[in-house]
């Protein structure tokens, strides 16, 4: 965890740092108020509706599903809620007093961090890449993707041509959660 000295210590500050200044000295309270509304305006019409179908079936087949993004913890929580995921590695913003210090206790998992921090979630949950399917969407996932059984979802030009050249599973409508959980299945066909 980094303290005011430790920060102070630190010129220039680790990006990782500052990640969430815009938040500095807001409480808790106000922060989680902000999220629920935005959440139930915004977000959740967002959400592709294949999720729908797709976690759940996944969930019943016994596979644990572990939320892995660079989003804060707070604004992650109301999805991990709504698709009963009880595991996340997510950006974990620093709190003291209640208020929120602007600050991220450790870098954000993006790139290739998200293959450390699933390492170390791996690891401490007794599991092992073998066993692992990721899915991701953005370029900077493919570090992870590389690690992992891959399935790429709804992904840009650039990440869609380097899934397809490494034969990845790619499901091209996230609003189809048939083609996800196909995406899943073949994922595990593929050789790491």
């Amino acid at each position: 965890m980094f303290t005011d000295v430790c920060a102070l210590a630190t010129w220039p500050p680790r990006a990782h740092t500052l990640k969430l200044a815009y938040l500095r000295g807001f409480s808790v309270d106000d922060v989680q108020s902000w999220i629920q509304s935005v959440w139930e305006n915004e977000i959740v019409h967002c959400i592709y509706k294949g999720w729908y179908d797709a976690i759940p079936r996944l969930q019943a087949d016994g596979n644990v599903i572990v939320l892995l993004s660079g989003t804060p913890r707070p604004l992650a929580q109301p999805l991990m809620d709504l698709f009963h995921i009880e595991h996340a590695v997510c950006a974990e913003p620093e709190i003291i007093d209640h208020q929120y210090t602007g600050r991220l206790l450790k870098p954000h998992p993006i790139g290739p961090r998200k293959v450390t921090y699933a390492s170390e979630w791996l690891q401490a949950h007794g599991y092992d890449w073998d066993h692992t399917v990721a899915m991701g969407d953005h370029w900077g996932d493919r570090f992870l993707l590389s690690r992992a059984h891959p399935v790429v979802i709804q992904p840009g030009r650039r990440m869609s041509r380097y899934a397809g050249q490494r034969h990845w599973p790619i499901v091209d409508d996230a609003n189809d959660g048939r083609q996800i959980i196909e995406g899943f299945e073949r994922s595990t066909e593929c050789k790491l």
